[in-house]
């Protein structure tokens, strides 16, 4: 079954698993010697490491994008 949230139009090219998987993030967090107390939203682009937590495979996020096939319909 497809993504419909957080990971819409993604799936491992490589084994075919719509997830999850480990994405490289980019957050910021007040952070403090003995742990982090708050933190803002998670983000992630096309270019961020994604690996697949089925498989092993890795690559960017750009390589999970599922690819439209146009039947000519």
């Amino acid at each position: 079954m497809s993504n419909t949230n957080c990971l819409a139009g993604m799936r491992c090219p490589a084994c075919g698993s719509y997830g999850p998987f480990f994405i490289t993030l980019r957050a910021e967090a007040l952070v403090y010697d003995d742990g982090v107390e708050e933190y803002t939203d998670c983000e992630w682009d096309d270019e961020n490491d994604c690996v697949c937590h089925a498989c092993s495979h890795t690559a960017t996020v750009l390589d999970f994008w599922e690819e439209v096939q146009d039947d000519g319909k």
